[in-house]
This record gives structure tokens, sequence and C-alpha cells, in this order.
């Protein structure tokens, strides 16, 4: 008997461990990361410690931080970038429909250029600016139709009507194939501004 039982507590162990080492990484290290399209983009959460250098072990080349310049980890993320020979972007985006504008013209930007491939975008949580330039990437490299890509970010995290400007702008967006000519724009200025969570 103390031998099952000591058995049975060292397995216990090692599932607590590797339980915790995980929960450690999916939470903390590179919170809700997953592919939007393999060897082009990915998405998370802030990096943080361990997932910085699986970012590097993964082989990412680019990093589009979308939180504000002084949020915690920032700093950590743009020197680890400089250190190892990644492109880092910081761009803040607001929850306006004007900054969802200009933030969409610059990832599309960065995305055009097959140099900066693989890229990992990320938000704090990975859940909503960074689901709102997926779904993005969706309609545009994926040619999804705009509620499959809205879809997928209720799925991942945003949560639905929490933010009215984004969800709108997803169910708007005009992809640049499609001959609209404007990206977007269709977004009523009645709705609420709700701030991301940082």
């Amino acid at each position: 008997m103390k031998r099952r039982t000591k058995i049975l507590a060292a397995l216990a162990v090692v599932i607590i461990m590797v339980g915790g080492s995980y929960w450690y990484f999916i939470q903390i290290a590179l919170p809700h990361f997953g592919t939007v399209r393999e060897g082009m983009l990915y998405r998370s959460g802030q990096p943080r410690g361990l997932g910085l250098a699986w970012v590097k072990h993964y082989g990412i080349r680019t990093l589009i931080n979308l939180r504000k310049p002084e949020s915690d980890g920032t700093p950590e993320e743009k020197t680890f970038a400089a250190e190892n020979g990644l492109q880092f972007y910081n761009f803040s985006i607001g929850s306006s429909q004007e900054d969802i504008e200009q933030t969409v013209g610059r990832f599309l930007a960065i995305v055009d250029d097959k140099s900066q491939w693989p890229i990992l975008v990320h938000c704090s949580r990975g859940k909503e600016r960074s689901g709102v330039l997926s779904a993005v990437f969706r309609i545009e490299y994926d040619h999804w139709s705009n509620d499959q890509a809205l879809q997928e970010t209720y799925r991942l995290g945003l949560e639905e009507g929490h933010m009215p400007i984004p969800e709108n702008f997803i169910k708007n967006y005009r992809a640049r194939w499609s001959g609209d000519g404007e990206a977007s724009q269709k977004a009523s200025e009645a709705l609420p501004e709700v701030p991301w969570q940082d």
C-alpha cells in the first residue's frame, strides 16, 4: 500500500507541475495564442517571459503590439525584439472608428510585406484588439464573409455587444479586393466608444 500511495502522490505532483506550467503559459506567458494563418499571422495577448522565448523559437519575425507604449510588458518586449533582430511595431489602437481605420491601414501595410512574415499581433489579453485585426485579415486574405470573421472573433473572446464600434467595424468592413474603394466606413457615430481593457 505504501508503494502505491507514493506512486500516486508522485503522479499527482507531476500532473500539478505539468498543469501549472501549462496554465502559466496559456494565461501569463502567451495568453490566448492562436494561429490565424500558419507561417503568416498569429495572435495573442501580451507575451511575457517564456512567451517571448517561444516567439523567437517559433520563428516570428515581426511583433505588432496594439497596447500603449507605457503598458506593462511593452518595454520588455521592445528590448527583446531589438536584442533578437525582430521587427517591432507599437501602435496603440483606440476604440473609435477613426483610430481603428488608421490602425487597420498600418496593419495591412505590414502584412502585405512578405519579408515581415511570420507576424504576431497582440493586445493585452488577445481577445479584442488583436481580434479586430484578425477579423480584417480573414476578410482581406482568406475572403471570409464579415459575419464569419465576426463570429470567430466572438468565439475567441470578444464579448458580443460589449464593444459596439469595433463590432460594427467588422460587420461593415469592405475588403480592398471588393472594388468598393473604401475600406469599411459605415460606422454609426451614435455608437458609444468603449475603451479597450489594457
